[in-house]
């Protein structure tokens, strides 16, 4: 079943496990069906939609052009799908270049998690923060930051950055990259947790000072962790989660246009 929202303002990427097959308790295969939705709307404020979303399938497969090994050409000329990407990101900046920053950060992560990240040598999942998934996870934020950052440096250079929550899909783990505000949460048997925190003033006060600030407070819009903002010494910290999936449970991944307008219930 896809999880739907009616009259959201920015985008909704969402994610469902279906049971067919109780995966296996190695956790190394996963026959469940995964249904997959996103939808961005502009909504009745902006001007223009700063937000940006990606839905995409990796897939291992190889085009025999000749062989005389049957074997081989029916193991490998099929396409199979290894793992799911999904990213939101919600841009921001002046001159109204969010949507720059926020389409940047997205076309660049997922090349380089295409091209680049080793997305197939996870085999096992692993909690290690020195796994290939991590670390592939890890320098694909990386190599966004630097894409928007270098963009602001351009001839019509401006202040932009963007918020970004990534989830990295194989069989029933998920690997979360995030930054900013945007959110994450599992729908797991009627009730939804946020996985991911965050990345504003406010929440920073109230986690490292127990500082709670009133609901109408500037703070709780001013980013500290934001792909592309701040200065050249100014360090990305992701934040990585991972999580296991159970046969029935949602995914989703949406940017404050939906949060904001939802109740903690």
């Amino acid at each position: 079943m896809n999880l739907q929202f009616t009259g959201a303002r920015h985008s909704a990427p969402t994610f469902d496990a279906v049971d067919e097959e109780p995966p296996s308790a190695s956790g190394h295969k996963y026959s469940g069906r995964l249904e997959v939705a996103g939808q961005s709307d502009i909504g009745l404020v902006r001007e223009h939609n700063e937000d940006r979303y990606l839905v995409g399938s990796l897939q291992r497969s190889l085009q025999v052009e000749g062989s005389n090994t049957h074997q081989c050409v029916n193991l490998l000329s099929r396409p199979t799908a290894e793992a799911k990407l999904l990213m939101v990101a919600d841009g921001m900046g002046g001159g109204g270049d969010g949507d720059v920053a926020s389409t940047i950060a997205v076309q660049t992560i997922a090349h380089y998690v295409v091209s680049t990240m080793p997305w197939l040598d996870d085999v096992v999942h692993s909690t290690d923060d020195r796994s290939p998934t991590r670390l592939g996870l890890l320098a694909a934020v990386a190599k966004g930051d630097t894409a928007v950052r270098q963009a602001s440096r351009g001839p019509a250079a401006s202040t932009m950055g963007t918020t970004l929550t990534l989830a990295y899909i194989t069989g029933p783990m998920v690997y979360l990259a995030h930054v900013g505000d945007s959110r994450g949460y599992l729908i797991r048997e009627g009730k939804a947790t946020q996985l991911t925190t965050d990345h504003t003033l406010a929440e920073r006060l109230a986690q490292t000072n127990n500082v709670v600030l009133a609901d109408d407070s500037p703070w709780h819009h001013a980013l500290w962790n934001v792909i592309g903002g701040g200065t050249n010494n100014t360090r990305l910290q992701p934040e990585l989660k991972q999580v296991q999936l159970h046969p029935g449970d949602s995914l989703l991944l949406c940017t404050d246009g939906l949060s904001n307008y939802l109740s903690e219930n």
